[in-house]
């Protein structure tokens, strides 16, 4: 339920955004380890969970798809956080024509 309630948030955040605002990644961990790293996720869910919720913005980066799973990555921009988040979209209805 927490996870349809954070999917629906971000839905609506990220048909607010237009444009992708500008970020500057100072982070070291985001500068070691890449997005699909558990370092990352770890780092990146500790800043958003820490942050003001009004202050941390979604927009959609892109979409992929591998064998049995589709994925939708988004930007995360906030203070002192500047970030690609990676959502498994499988089987996710609400997503099925991200891709085209």
């Amino acid at each position: 339920m927490r996870l349809f309630v954070f999917i629906s948030i971000l839905v609506v955040t990220l048909l607010m955004f237009c444009d992708r605002p500008e970020c500057i990644n100072r982070n070291p961990v985001f500068n070691k380890f890449k997005p699909t790293d558990k370092e990352y996720r770890n780092e990146l869910a500790r800043l958003v969970e820490s942050a003001d919720k009004d202050s941390v913005l979604f927009w959609i980066n892109g979409y992929d798809s591998a064998p049995g799973h589709e994925y939708m990555y988004a930007g995360v921009i906030g203070r002192n956080l500047c970030a690609v988040a990676i959502f498994d979209i499988t089987g996710n209805e609400e997503f099925e024509n991200l891709g085209g």
